[in-house]
């Protein structure tokens, strides 16, 4: 299984942005999450990459927690703006990216 979400919730404050979701995608499938706006899309991509974490409930990637430094070094979101710099190439992008999160040493 690629990604597993078990009755993820998350609140600020009183009020509950995401309640009691559960899904999974299994390896080679694809899927979306879509709603208006201020439904929770953003929120929930940002717990699925550790950004945020659930107010309650389980996520894992891999079979591993989300948290896993193994889990995030095989992901990749990008959620909302992109903040890339645009004199640099996607690859040159990515790998200050990917430096700053110490997941490569900075040299190709």
């Amino acid at each position: 299984m690629i990604l597993a979400c078990n009755n993820i919730c998350k609140s600020f404050g009183s009020d509950d942005i995401i309640k009691n979701a559960s899904f999974h995608i299994e390896d080679h499938e694809k899927a979306a999450i879509v709603g208006i706006n201020g439904a929770g899309k953003s929120t929930a991509l940002k717990m699925l990459c550790s950004l945020a974490a659930p107010t309650s409930g389980e996520i894992s990637i891999f079979g591993k927690p989300v948290s896993d430094s193994i889990s995030r070094k095989r992901t990749g979101i990008l959620v909302e703006s992109p903040g890339i710099y645009p004199n640099m190439s996607a690859r040159e992008n990515m790998m200050l990216k990917a430096a700053c999160l110490g997941l490569v040493d900075g040299k190709e």
